[in-house]
């Protein structure tokens, strides 16, 4: 009976530590959201970040996009579009990430212009 109870203890840990690895793992890195305030749509939008990139597709006006990104080095943001005449753009984000880093990125794009951007970092679990 005694030897039951341990092992049933002891499966119950590897649980609990398998379920706060899958949550660390699943929330490392930054959270992107890219919102398009502007009255044009912004085409094949993708996140450039720390080495990583990620294709968010279309945003519409009025509309967002997210993603999360592993920062594989210091680096700064850039978030890159096709505009309304299939010009290729890009628009550097006043935000710098570290290698590692994880939290919260919202950018704002009116028109192909950054209007803003809000960056939240978190620390520990």
């Amino acid at each position: 009976m005694h030897l039951t109870k341990r092992r049933l203890g002891c499966a119950a840990a590897t649980v609990l530590v398998a379920v706060l690895l899958a949550y660390l793992v699943a929330h490392r890195g930054v959270q992107m959201v890219v919102r398009n305030t502007g009255t044009r749509p912004m085409k094949n939008v993708r996140i450039e970040l720390g080495g990583s990139q990620l294709a968010v597709g279309d945003i519409p006006a009025g509309g967002s996009a997210h993603g999360r990104l592993s920062p594989h080095s210091d680096s700064d943001v850039a978030i890159s579009f096709d505009d309304t005449d299939s010009t290729s753009r890009t628009i550097r984000v006043d935000t710098y990430v570290t290698q590692g880093m994880t939290g919260n990125l919202n950018v704002d794009v009116q028109d192909g212009q950054l209007r803003g951007s809000k960056m939240e970092p978190t620390t520990g679990f």
